[in-house]
């Protein structure tokens, strides 16, 4: 998985940028302010995004409003957690309590299971594809074509 990470605790994301590498999820950007988490996620438009909530706070950007939108799951990871600013969201992030890098990888070895699940999902749910094997019907009144 594609994975954009919005920290400004420097030594805290250095940890969150190895663990997602030794989880074996792709780093596609780094961001520390809430800015610039908004345009990685619009070029990037990573499969995740780990979001510290205080950054950037009481800013124009919401971030996790715009990677909702593009179909971005979102993990926030931090101190301070706002239990009715993220239920206001259509689905409701999943929250790591920093310090724990240990719940923390937990919830990344998920994604990648909760991604394949997804896509399994929705190739279920495809109609099948048929050919047609009868001769074309040349009008109403072709009943043999019609039933064959």
């Amino acid at each position: 998985m594609r994975i954009v990470v919005c920290d400004e605790a420097g030594l805290l994301r250095e940890s969150v940028e190895a663990l997602i590498e030794q989880v074996g999820h792709e780093l596609v950007g780094v961001a520390d302010t809430s800015a610039l988490g908004v345009q990685l996620v619009q070029v990037a438009k990573p499969d995740a995004v780990v979001y510290d909530m205080t950054v950037g706070i009481n800013s124009d950007f919401d971030l996790i409003a715009e990677a909702q939108e593009l179909g971005t799951t979102v993990v926030v990871f931090s101190y301070n957690t706002d239990a009715a600013l993220l239920d206001r969201y259509p689905v409701r992030p999943t929250v790591v309590h920093k310090p724990d890098l240990g719940v923390l990888e937990s919830v990344l070895r998920r994604l990648d299971v909760d991604a394949r699940r997804g896509v399994v999902a929705a190739e279920r749910r495809q109609r099948p594809t048929r050919q047609l094997t009868a001769p074309e019907p040349t009008g109403v009144v072709d009943a043999a074509a019609f039933y064959e």
